[in-house]
Formats: C-alpha cells, structure tokens, sequence
C-alpha cells in the first residue's frame, strides 16, 4: 500500500478518496450550496484554537464560522477527521416582510489559545424591521464545543422569527437525527467529516431543525418570538474511515446531548479504543518493570498505522501513580512489503510494547489516559528494517503529531502488608532485661481512590503550530480505498502478552 501523506485541512484528501468525478460533483454541489443567505462584510476573520478543535477562519462581524476541525494544542495532534463546516453562525431576523442579517457594530474579542475564547458582538437592526432591535451575539469556545448565544432587545419579539443557517462539511454525504431540540449531523459513506451535535435553548417557540430537499448539508435552525436564542455544537473526532469508530462517536454525542449545557467545555478524544490495554497491580514502594498486555485492532494492522516508513508511532500519557513511568516501544510490524518479507512460519511481531516501571508511592486505584499517535520519523534515517527497528519510540512533544488512537490503562498500587511475625529490635534506651516492643499490626491493603485524574485528552498551553502539522495527516482516500479489506468480515486481533 502507498501511503503518501496528504495535506490536512484541504479537499484533497476527499478528492483522493472519492475519485475526480465525485470531486467534481461536490464542487458543483457547493456552489448550489451558496443560496445559503451571503455576506458582503470583508472584516476580520480570526482563527481559534481550543484544546481539541481549531475552529477556523471566525468573521468578526458577523459571527459564521467557515470550518472547524479536530486539533489538539497538548501535545500538538491534528485529528482524523475534517471539513466540520463549509459556513456555520449566519443569523437573520424577519418581521413580516422585512428581514435583517445580523453584523455587528461593535466587537470583542478575547482569544486563549488552549483555553476558552470569547467574541461578543452587537448590532442594531435600524429600520431594517418594523421594530427597532438591538442584538448581542456572544461566542464561547472551549474543549470540543462551540456556543453562539443571541439577545434581541428593545421591543415585542413576538413576530420576530430568528433562523441560524449552517452549511455542514459532509455536503450530500450528510445525515441528520433530530430529537426535541437537539440534532446529530454526520458523514455517511465518506467516514471523513467529524460528528457533529447541536442542541437548542429558546425562550420562544419550540425550535425547528430543516435541511434542505436537495442538498441535505444546508440546514436551517429557526425559532419565533425568542428574546434569547442559543445554540451549541459539539464536534467529535473519529478514526476516519472506520465506520465502527463512528459509530462509536455517534453514541457519544448522543448520550452527551441531553445533558449539553453540564458537559459543555469538555476535551474529548476518540471513543472506539482499537488498542485496549489490560489493568495491572502493582505493590506500592516495590520496584517494578514490566511489559502491559495490550491488543492492537488487526485493520490498524492491516492498514500499516505501525509501519509507515515516513511515520513512528509515540504515546502521550495522562497523570499516572506517583513514581511510575510508562513509556513504549515501537517495535515497527515487519509485515509492510516495502521494508522486509516476513518468512514463512515466522510469528507476527507485536507493534509496540507499552511498559511500565518506577516505584509506586500512593495506594489507590488510577485510570491513564493513554493517546497513541504518529509523528514524522527522521528522514535522514536508513530505510531497512533493523535500522528503523532500532529507533525507539521516544516522543519530543514539541514535534507535530497526527491520527491519535485513545486508550486508558487502569493501575491499581496496593499497600504492603507488615509481615505479623517480625520482631523489631529494642530499643536503645529500654534496658537488657525489658519485653520487646509488639510487633506492628499487618497494614490494610490500600483502597482508596485518589482524586479524579487527567480527562482522556488533556488540554493545554503549547504554542499553536497546527499549520504545519497538517501535513503530516494520513490519507482518508487510503482507508477508503482499503474498504472491502477494513470493513468486510470479521478480523482477528493479536494479543501481546
């Protein structure tokens, strides 16, 4: 298999993945898409990264957004999926006969990179309507979500019809569920754009979700007589082109969405864990090493994740038991043709090794977020298979990184009990002839929890260099092209003992 990297954050990979002739059709499908309403403001547009996502190209007058993708900031890891949206956030009011789209006269704006960013926005309708409106538009990004929230003053709302317009990414690949006031949009047999929740607060009529009959990525959210209108998009990552792991995040949204505004602001990885690790035990204040099981979904496998020659895997590790390590192995399958031919009768090679070692301080129970990714190897590197084998998978996480598969391992240090037939010397000031002091009772073995620990994928502070890491992502048209071999009959999984 070629697995020539491909520019993240563009077309191109669709392109690739779906043929020239498809290509073409979803341009021409995009520009169907433009009677979406249009804007003629030229005003700043902002990029804003989150700890998960880097919603892209941000107008500051008008509020749409033009694209969202999954990008981490700590460490730098761009995600699987792209294209969220073509253009998101595009409010109009009508009145009757009269209609106004929102532009804002003044702004404020407050960008932290990593962190939640702010943008509010207001804007007067003038004699655009019968009524004369004031509207405040406040954004609030954080984690994987993103939050437009309207306020409509200085009049009777009650004929006043707001309607948010998106243009989703997955174009005709799009499909929609709604529920109450909530909608999920995804990718259909593309597997590439990200999933995407929306959920809807008003204090006038019950929402309305309506796409389009003929192009089913433009959708319209509106809502009449609302003083305050207030939507909120989660944005989930998944291992595109599988259609399991979207699978996976279509359960999640939809688990998530009821409960919208207390998991709003929340950093979340992939959810279909294709390399499960095995709990352990571990003494506390005993020196360990040793070797975690873990199992490696065989179409990772079969897709060359752990063989690139332009790419190692490295592991990311969440907040783990005082005085541990974990670090890992890459021990480069030798089943890719390009780098050497496995022998007959020779057994498969375990792609990594995960090991843990240290000294643990703290009884308790801990689950590590553990995130296996990719990053370039050194090009300057000899291509044979012992060389490459030879490189450790030693992560400098100021180095871009791609494709990241999440996982948890769950560590539990117990407490050494005191051996009950030990008897400690006496004391140096007791005399010759005095009892020895009763040995200690054995001590019991440790059972609690220590406080939550790190979220499966944590956020952060590192310098954004989310530009250049995109060139580093896999192509989606390699595991589409791969999809009778990905997805078609049951595939077995190695163990690594």
């Amino acid at each position: 298999m070629n697995l020539s990297p491909l520019r993240a954050g563009t077309r191109t990979r669709r392109a690739t993945a779906t043929g020239v002739g498809l290509a073409l059709a979803v341009g021409a499908l995009l520009g169907a898409g433009t009677a979406l309403p249009a804007s003629a403001d030229n005003s700043r547009d902002v990029n804003v990264q989150t700890s998960a996502i880097d919603w892209q190209t941000l107008n500051t007058t008008t509020g749409i957004l033009y694209n969202a993708r999954p990008h981490r900031i700590n460490p730098d890891i761009t995600g699987w999926t792209d294209a969220a949206f073509n253009r998101f956030g595009h409010l109009a009011l009508t009145e009757g006969d009269r209609s106004w789209e929102f532009s804002a006269s003044t702004t404020d704006l407050n960008l932290n990179e990593g962190g939640t960013s702010t943008l509010t926005l207001t804007g007067n309708t003038g004699t655009e309507l019968y009524g004369n409106f004031t509207v405040k538009l406040v954004l609030t990004f954080q984690g994987n979500y993103g939050r437009w929230s309207y306020s409509i003053t200085g009049g009777n709302t009650a004929n006043v019809t707001s309607t948010l317009f998106a243009n989703l990414g997955s174009d005709q690949s799009t499909h929609t569920e709604q529920k109450g006031n909530t909608l999920i949009a995804w990718d259909g047999p593309e597997l590439f754009s990200p999933v995407l929740g929306f959920a809807v607060d008003t204090n006038g009529s019950a929402p309305t979700f309506t796409p389009d009959a003929a192009f089913p990525s433009n959708i319209s959210i509106a809502t009449t007589g609302a003083s305050t209108f207030t939507t909120t998009v989660l944005v989930q990552d998944y291992v595109a082109g599988f259609e399991s792991s979207q699978q996976a995040a279509l359960d999640f949204v939809r688990d998530t969405l009821p409960a919208l505004k207390r998991h709003f602001g929340e950093t979340t990885g992939v959810q279909d864990s294709l390399i499960p690790l095995t709990g352990t035990t571990v003494d506390a204040n005993v020196a360990i090493s040793q070797d975690l099981e873990a199992s490696f979904d065989q179409r990772l496998i079969d897709f060359h994740y752990f063989a690139h020659p332009t790419y190692k895997p490295v592991i990311h590790v969440g907040t783990l038991p005082a005085g541990l390590q974990l670090t890992a192995t890459d021990n480069l399958e030798p089943e890719f043709p390009a780098l050497a031919a496995r022998a007959a009768g020779d057994q498969p090679v375990a792609p990594m090794t995960f090991t843990l070692s240290g000294t643990a301080t703290t009884p308790g129970v801990y689950t590590v977020p553990v995130t296996v990714y990719l990053i370039e190897r050194d090009p300057q590197a000899p291509m044979n298979l012992d060389a490459l084998r030879a490189v450790p998978a030693v992560n400098n996480e100021d180095q871009p990184g791609t494709n990241p598969l999440d996982t948890s391992v769950t560590i539990t240090v117990k407490a050494r009990a005191v051996d009950p037939t030990a008897t400690p010397s006496p004391t140096a000031s007791a005399p010759a002839s005095s009892t020895p002091t009763a040995s200690a009772p054995a001590a019991p073995t440790g059972t609690a929890s220590p406080s939550a620990h790190a979220p499966v994928v944590a956020g952060g502070t590192l310098a954004h260099t989310g530009e250049n890491a995109a060139g580093f992502a896999l192509p989606i048209g390699a595991l589409i092209a791969l999809g009778a071999v990905l997805f078609i009959g049951g595939r077995r999984r190695r163990a690594v003992s």
